[in-house]
């Protein structure tokens, strides 16, 4: 699992968006702080659940039943979104 090229991380006061830096013209997708830091996670080689899901425990105060699910459905809209590498 990676963040294909072309998708970047904008933070603007404490909201997050992920745009796409090769079609200007697509929407940017506005994220929480919690794919925010997936997104980054990704996007620097980490490629594990299990990383992403120490990565999310650590910054957040969570259950690992959450953290679960909030990978899952993150990982199905940036599949949806055509974000990542295969």
């Amino acid at each position: 699992m990676k963040i294909k090229p072309g998708f970047l991380l904008k933070q603007e006061g404490n909201r997050f968006f992920i745009i796409s830096t090769q079609n200007p013209q697509k929407e940017p997708l506005a994220v929480n702080d919690m794919i925010a830091l997936l997104f980054e996670q990704l996007s620097n080689g980490v490629d594990s659940k299990e990383q992403l899901l120490n990565a999310m425990l650590d910054r957040f105060d969570i259950s690992v039943v959450l953290a679960l699910s909030q990978i899952d459905l993150c990982m199905k809209e940036f599949r949806e979104n055509g974000m990542l590498e295969s």
